[in-house]
């Protein structure tokens, strides 16, 4: 229960930075939703 307890945490950390990596490099380039 542990492990998959932890690898739903790295997903939720490695999908957030994601978002927040792709939200600044779109604003970097002028590409706005």
């Amino acid at each position: 229960m542990r492990t998959i307890y932890s690898q739903f945490i790295w997903i939720m950390l490695f999908g957030l930075f994601g978002f927040i990596a792709n939200g600044a490099v779109a604003e970097e380039a002028g590409f706005k939703p």
